[in-house]
């Protein structure tokens, strides 16, 4: 799902990086290990408002995007906890 997202977004550039623990950190979410997902394809406001809700997408009438019905970066709940942009 990150992949296709960084395809969708016209991305040339995806990296992963894995964040051990850090009890110190200030973002409550970087106190266990993390997993840092980065991509240089677009992100506009559209895109901000939509992944805060299920089935409101912005890739509804693109036909060349696979994640166009809104769900797929909530399918990372099946592996964390929580997630932020």
């Amino acid at each position: 799902e990150l992949i296709q997202n960084a395809e969708d977004a016209g991305a040339d550039r995806l990296d992963f990086f894995y964040l051990p623990a850090d009890s110190t950190a200030n973002h409550l979410l970087m106190r266990g290990p993390s997993l840092l997902v980065v991509n240089n394809g677009a992100f506009r406001v559209e895109h901000r408002y939509a992944i805060r809700q299920i089935n409101l997408g912005t890739k509804g009438t693109d036909d060349r995007a696979i994640g166009r019905f809104g769900k797929g970066l909530k399918s990372v709940f099946a592996w964390c906890d929580a997630f932020f942009i």
